[in-house]
């Protein structure tokens, strides 16, 4: 039994993207018999400190504009309340950049170094054998690096779910700037780290400006691809549902091709869950009869939408470095898979190029009535979900296992 710190930034009962993956890696942990110190960020009516047999949770508090933000999404906020909250969000914000310019790509110095002492005073209670910073916040990163730092014979394993390069924005420095901070702090990791764990959409980058350390690399999918409780290889039902969960945006993830398609789509209804705001999709969404738009609902909420549900959406955003976690769970079902995309080098298309029961749609070039009536087809046409057995020979880099053993051979077979 190895005891392991991993440090990130939102994690349950409210879960990020990233707190949703590194979940599962925590689970399949916990089920390997190994001790588990979880360093995140502080959340509404949620204790400080939680240790629940083999788990160990401390809460940090995150920096001011993130707690703003989390109270803006709390479902109990009034409306009026709300609306000062996003006048107080907005100015926290601007502080926020000013001070995030001089320690960019750090987001905030006091939140990593609130992390830091959490995280030393757990490490040196408990002889930690393994730390595990996980991006993003970069703060999460820097402060694994503090540990390593200063605790030498730790294993320091980084953690990119989301990319360092191409992952943030900084509307005070220039793009050369941002890029050039960013390369030099993925070094400073890598130079600290016994491994560094990146997503395949990474390794482009990596090969061109860090060759020299590629040998630390460790390129991987999205640790989401699991079993279902009721399995797989289920009949699918006549009266078509499709079901999209998570964040959309009008600049980087928008519906509007797919909702000019459903409009011709004749067998299915779209639902969709919307995860940072509804009210632009319903109204974008007005008048389509077989489009149905909700509000936020719980990570357990959506697994059970997905489990009724007969086939998914998927929405390609146009950054390429960043891959939505959405997609490989929509995998794990073994269900048809709608997903569209508007540029060249679509992060999803690596799944979806494998997926046996996907439709890749791109809408630059399909009309909206040929994607409806492919949509409709592949509806029609699928009558049996995939089994499980066959998704983890396609995935194998997906599953939680493959993570744990690479961090425990990590730890075994590494120098630190």
């Amino acid at each position: 039994m190895k005891k392991i710190m991993i440090i990130l930034g939102a994690y349950y009962p409210n879960p990020s993207a990233n707190g949703i993956c590194v979940g599962r890696i925590i689970d399949e942990l916990l089920k390997q018999n190994h001790e588990v110190f979880c360093i995140c960020n502080a959340q509404i009516n949620v204790p400080m400190a939680e240790d629940l047999d083999n788990l160990h949770i401390r809460r940090v508090y995150a920096s001011v504009n993130k707690r703003l933000a989390e109270m803006i999404n709390n479902n109990n906020t009034n409306r009026y309340k709300r609306s000062l909250l996003y006048v107080l969000h907005t100015a926290a914000d601007v502080a926020h950049l000013i001070k995030m310019t001089m320690s960019f790509p750090v987001a905030s110095l006091n939140h990593a170094k609130s992390i830091f002492k959490t995280a030393e005073k757990l490490l040196v209670e408990n002889d930690i054998d393994v730390v595990i910073g996980v991006n993003m916040p970069t703060d999460t990163l820097y402060a694994a690096y503090l540990l390593k730092e200063k605790h030498q014979n730790i294993c320091l394993i980084s953690y990119c779910l989301d990319p360092i390069f191409g992952g943030m924005k900084n509307r005070f420095l220039s793009k050369k700037m941002i890029d050039t901070r960013s390369i030099l702090f993925e070094r400073k990791m890598l130079n600290a780290s016994s491994v560094f764990i990146s997503q395949h959409e990474h390794k482009e980058h990596f090969e061109k400006d860090h060759k020299e350390m590629l040998d630390k690399v460790k390129f991987v999918g999205v640790p989401l691809l699991l079993e279902h409780k009721n399995g797989n290889n289920k009949s699918i039902k006549k009266n078509k549902t499709v079901l999209y969960a998570g964040a959309l945006s009008p600049s980087t993830r928008n519906p509007a091709y797919i909702f000019e398609v459903f409009k011709h789509v004749k067998n299915a209804q779209l639902v969709m869950y919307i995860s940072n705001g509804e009210d632009w999709v319903k109204e974008a969404a007005n008048n389509i009869k077989n489009v149905h738009v909700f509000g936020r609902i719980s990570h357990e909420e959506v697994l059970q939408k997905m489990d009724e549900a007969d086939a998914f959406l998927n929405i390609g955003n146009m950054q390429t470095m960043f891959c939505p976690s959405k997609i490989v769970e929509y995998i794990s079902y073994g269900k048809p898979i709608i997903s569209t995309y508007r540029i060249d080098k679509d992060t999803c298309g690596y799944y979806m190029s494998k997926y046996p029961i996907g439709l890749y749609i791109d809408e630059r070039t399909v009309k909206v009535e040929e994607a409806a009536n492919y949509i409709d087809e592949i509806l029609s046409n699928t009558t049996k979900e995939l089994p499980f057995s066959d998704l983890e020979k396609l995935y194998q880099d997906n599953t939680p296992a493959y993570i744990v053993h690479l961090i425990v051979y990590t730890y075994k077979n590494k120098e630190y």
